[in-house]
């Protein structure tokens, strides 16, 4: 019972089941009575607690279902995955209004005073559900709607405002493969230098300190002057640490169980060297040209510049792009996010500029960026009213078909826009969290990255909350 309470409803969220033991008379949270009679409760959600014998579970089968009597393991699992999602406030699926009329299934209980997505037949809480309480294993809309109550899945306390006195203002955090095995990791740049935590694709395993660089203290880095970043720049399938310092660009390459003492690579994009400015001036690492190496895109004043790896540094700035510029365009870092990522699978990463009226692509031909296009009206600072300050805006691939797609974190939680390879689709509402309102995250304390970090090939959310790191599998 327990087991299956944390191994469904506790690992897909931030819930944890605590305080098993006897109850006394005074006892308060779910009060559970073993009895030989059909499953259920008494109330739904903060009603049960402390409720005498709110909750009723079978564990012998010798009356009611006795055909359970053979799988008792399985009944007692399936029929706590679904009561205890009772205990969290889900009502059940089958007594939605908008229930198909094969459906036949009688309401019972509580119907609740929201829904959340379309009709879920999949869902452990319906029982028109083909498979009995849905065989203890929640749907895609059973785990959206858990982690858009109770946050998403808590696979570190650590790296977070509290958990680890991480600042915005002061510590960098950055998700990437650092040792090659298909999951993302977790970097952070802390006071004394880079910390790692490593992705087992259930959870992060605990930070260990492994450089004593690029720190706010361990060489000086500051937030408001010098960017840090982590992709694979060497080509070996392991992320590496590019940071943009006063005299251009230092790079820690990854050894797999850490990183090698911060080399320099180029004298440019740097604060003195080229009087590149962070409220000015985004600098981005991605492989633009397709040798899976990844390059530096920097976005100046009259525009784009890229200086491709060579493996072991990178190749002198060319001017490629007279676009997204502080004066090529208008963009702004206050009001106009810029990225760079493959959107059309051709293995080459192209520009994605959300400015006023949307979103604009110029892809890769791979000696250059082509002229800019014009691609979505949405995710814009008039379009849909996206703020910087409030709403990050990313790219990943969170289908797994190769090409780049937007996720948007807005007031009210998640959208996605699926690139179509040649634009992207109308963004879609998919997650009621790690949003503005929705959980109260916040651009100055709580970082949100897109990254794989299962290894299933779709990229995944990643959250910063204060507790701790947080994720969502798409």
């Amino acid at each position: 019972m327990q087991d299956a309470a944390r191994g469904t409803w506790g690992s897909a969220s931030s819930v944890e089941f605590v305080g098993w033991g006897q109850c006394t008379s005074a006892s308060r949270g779910i009060r559970i009575r073993i009895a030989d009679t059909g499953p259920h409760v008494k109330q739904l959600g903060s009603r049960l607690d402390g409720f005498v014998n709110g909750m009723e579970l079978n564990f012998t089968f010798a009356n009611w279902s006795t055909s359970c009597q053979s799988t008792r393991e399985f009944c007692i699992r399936a029929i706590a995955v679904h009561e205890f999602g009772h205990a969290l406030g889900f009502a059940h699926e089958h007594n939605r209004p908008d229930r198909p009329s094969n459906c036949t299934e009688p309401a019972q209980g509580s119907n609740g005073n929201l829904m959340i997505g379309a009709w879920d037949l999949q869902s452990v809480m319906n029982y028109c559900n083909p498979n009995w309480n849905g065989s203890g294993k929640l749907s895609a809309t059973d785990i959206a709607g858990v982690v858009q109550f109770y946050g998403g899945a808590l696979w570190l306390r650590d790296f977070g405002y509290n958990a680890g006195g991480w600042r915005v203002e002061q510590h960098p955090r950055a998700v990437a493969d650092v040792n090659g095995d298909g999951r993302a990791d977790i970097v952070g740049f802390g006071q004394g230098g880079v910390y790692t935590a490593l992705s087992t694709g259930t959870g992060f395993a605990p930070a260990q300190f492994v450089l004593a660089a690029f720190g706010y203290d361990a060489g000086g880095w500051r937030v408001e002057q010098h960017p840090r970043t982590v992709a694979d720049v060497s080509g070996d399938g392991r992320a590496d640490i590019v940071g943009f310092g006063q005299g251009g660009v230092s790079v820690s390459l990854s050894t797999g169980t850490g990183f090698a003492p911060a080399q320099f690579w180029l004298a440019d994009f740097g604060y003195d060297t080229g009087g590149w400015r962070v409220e000015l001036h985004p600098r981005i690492l991605a492989d633009v040209n397709g040798d899976r190496r990844a390059d530096i895109v920097g976005f100046g004043q009259g525009g784009v510049y890229v200086s491709l790896s060579t493996g072991t540094g990178f190749a002198p700035a060319q001017f490629v792009l007279a676009a997204f510029g502080y004066d090529a365009g208008g963009w702004r870092v206050e009001q106009h996010p810029r990225a760079v990522a493959d959107v059309n699978g051709d293995g080459r990463a192209d520009i994605v500029g959300f400015g006023q009226g949307g979103v604009s692509v110029s892809l890769s031909t791979g000696t250059g960026f082509a002229p800019p296009q014009f691609v979505l009206a949405d995710f814009g600072y008039d379009a849909g009213g996206w703020r910087v300050e409030q709403h990050p805006r990313t790219l990943a691939d969170v289908n797994g078909d190769r090409r780049a797609d937007i996720i948007g974190f807005g007031q009210g939680g998640v959208y996605v826009s699926l690139s179509t390879g040649t634009g992207f689709a109308p963004a879609q509402f998919v997650l009621g969290a790690f949003g503005y309102n929705a959980g109260g995250w916040r651009v100055e304390q709580h970082p949100r990255t897109v990254a794989d970090v299962s290894g299933d090939g779709r990229a995944d959310i990643v959250g910063f909350a204060s507790a701790g790191v947080q994720t969502y599998l798409f």
